[in-house]
């Protein structure tokens, strides 16, 4: 059903325009004073718009939201604010852009997005087997830094988790720098330490819990104190 429409009133004598602004505390009350003698009264648009200033065309616009919605129509949403990128994103945008065409938005991505990945290597990171099938340690990717999270697995697990022929050969390739039954992470631990100290990495940043520190691990810490120096960052530090 179509919305009716309201009966026309006599107007009665009244404020001017520029006296009945001067009233007006929010927009949305200069707003409906703008249309109310059109919409109440139907006093001509073109009077209206020479007496507030407000274009005929607004005005035509303002009515007939008002006849659609009624006092909902005063309050227009605000317009969005234009988020601006710093400059050193919007360059590094500008850069993948040119380095990246098919991130344009005329262009359509590649398919797989990402070309080979040379430098990222599927092995394992603590033991690896030469020519004759003797166990030695694995070369890792040349790298300057290695950031990493090793999996957790208490020593006492090790052998029946990973078998007896793993465990053995951990132990023979890493004897004089681990000692009993550490847990598995101190291997990653011995390795990048062993790297750092041949000069084939500066820096190794490693996740461990805090059975680190148990006695059982305190050997590998040891060892990378003699041969260098350990930053300890905990969940603590970063409050």
């Amino acid at each position: 059903m179509g919305r009716r429409k309201r009966k026309r009133l006599e107007r009665t004598d009244e404020l001017r325009w520029e006296q009945l602004e001067l009233l007006c505390i929010w927009e949305e009350q200069r707003e409906y004073e703008r249309i109310r003698p059109l919409v109440l009264f139907g006093e001509p648009v073109p009077e209206r718009s020479a007496e507030t200033g407000v274009s005929e065309r607004t005005l035509y616009r303002r009515i007939a939201g008002f006849e659609e919605v009624g006092m909902e129509s005063l309050f227009g949403s605000k317009p969005a604010k234009r988020r601006v990128l710093p400059p050193s994103v919007r360059r590094l945008i500008v850069d993948l852009k040119a380095e990246h065409p098919a991130l344009n938005l005329n262009g359509s991505p590649p398919d797989p997005i990402l070309g080979p990945m040379t430098n990222v290597v599927e092995m394992d990171a603590i033991l690896a087997r030469d020519e004759r099938g003797n166990p030695t340690e694995p070369d890792w990717p040349e790298a300057d830094v290695v950031v990493g999270n090793p999996p957790f697995l208490g020593g006492r697990r090790i052998r029946g988790i990973l078998g007896n022929d793993y465990f053995d050969a951990l132990k023979n390739v890493y004897e004089g720098g681990i000692a009993g039954s550490p847990d598995l992470v101190c291997y990653f631990f011995e390795r990048a330490r062993r790297l750092i100290e041949e000069g084939r990495l500066t820096r190794a940043g490693l996740i461990a819990t805090q059975a680190i520190r148990n006695p059982a691990n305190r050997g590998v810490l040891e060892n990378i104190k003699r041969s260098g120096d350990i930053f300890i960052r905990t969940p603590a530090s970063f409050r």
